[in-house]
């Protein structure tokens, strides 16, 4: 089965989502981390996006669902996908 990936980052808060559930979240995700997560994964997809530092920071961690991070273009992933 193929997964979708997004690595979302902020100013010093980073997220990494499988499928839309966030799955690991850190002060600083390494290129270990990562691997770690996808370790005999396939995946069909990986998004690098930004959050909405403001939100991050009133919030202090990430939603649990990709779909309502709110991005730094102002809007919710949710909202971009139409």
């Amino acid at each position: 089965m193929a997964n979708q990936i997004a690595l979302v980052i902020g100013n010093d808060w980073q997220a990494v989502f499988i499928n839309d559930k966030l799955v690991f979240e850190n002060h600083y995700i390494t290129l270990k981390d990562i691997s770690d997560l996808l370790l005999y994964k396939v995946f069909d997809s990986f998004d690098l996006l930004y959050v909405d530092q403001d939100w991050l920071d009133g919030r202090g961690v990430f939603a649990c669902d990709l779909p309502d991070v709110k991005l730094d273009t102002g809007k919710t992933v949710r909202e971009t996908r139409g």
